[in-house]
């Protein structure tokens, strides 16, 4: 359409994520949730190497790009049409630094949820990021697992689980790491780990007023 009018803007992923922002839909024609140990673990290197294993923290300030988000515009969600890998990887990254600081009594822990669910008071809570189908009812368990239960996850083959499972993993080396060359507390490198999620790391965004627009 000549006349179609296109938003684009750089977004961290507090303000895609948060409270105020619509829901996300990955349409049924988009492949299911594909990455494996080496896609995942490369984008928590890419996140965190630098300041939690290497201890460089020169370039904090500096907001981390994570490329660019295609979504069109379907009635009142956004649908997934570039991107949804990377976003279903940080929702999984969030809901591990969600649990690992309600474990370690960090009192603002519970509030990482308003950038996993969404729902008005009194209903029914739903996930901010709507999956395949096939993917979906596994997603949404895994938005309320905390570390105790990732053993349960063991049956599954599914690739959300073993992204869980290698993204508790990797977080935990680099607390563990740090907590034994720099003496930080693991409730303080956690809640450093999330600020820089929410804060420091930038998407491009592409909303189409449609679908057929965007294509």
């Amino acid at each position: 359409m000549a006349d179609a009018k296109y938003a684009v803007e750089s977004q961290t992923v507090e303000l895609l994520l948060g409270p105020d922002s619509v829901s996300f839909r990955v349409p049924q024609f988009q492949r299911s949730y594909a990455w494996g140990a080496e896609e995942v673990i490369q984008l928590v290197d890419d996140l965190y190497y630098e300041s939690y294993w290497l201890g460089d923290a020169s370039n904090s300030d500096v907001p981390y790009f994570l490329g660019s988000i295609v979504l069109a515009r379907k009635d009142d969600e956004l649908l997934i049409l570039d991107g949804q890998q990377r976003l279903t990887t940080i929702s999984l990254i969030l809901v591990v630094l969600r649990s690992e600081l309600t474990d370690l009594g960090f009192e603002d822990a519970l509030q990482i949820g308003k950038y996993l669910v969404s729902g008005k008071i009194g209903r029914k809570k739903r996930p901010k990021l709507k999956l395949q189908p096939e993917d979906s009812e596994l997603y949404e368990k895994l938005l309320g697992y905390s570390p105790k239960q990732y053993k349960e996850l063991g049956h599954q083959k599914r690739s959300l689980a073993h992204a869980m499972k290698k993204i508790h993993a990797r977080l935990n080396e680099y607390a563990e790491h740090a907590s034994k060359t720099r003496n930080r507390e693991p409730v303080d490198t956690f809640r450093e780990m999330l600020e820089s999620l929410l804060y420091g790391v930038e998407f491009v965004t592409i909303i189409s007023p449609s679908e057929s627009d965007a294509f």
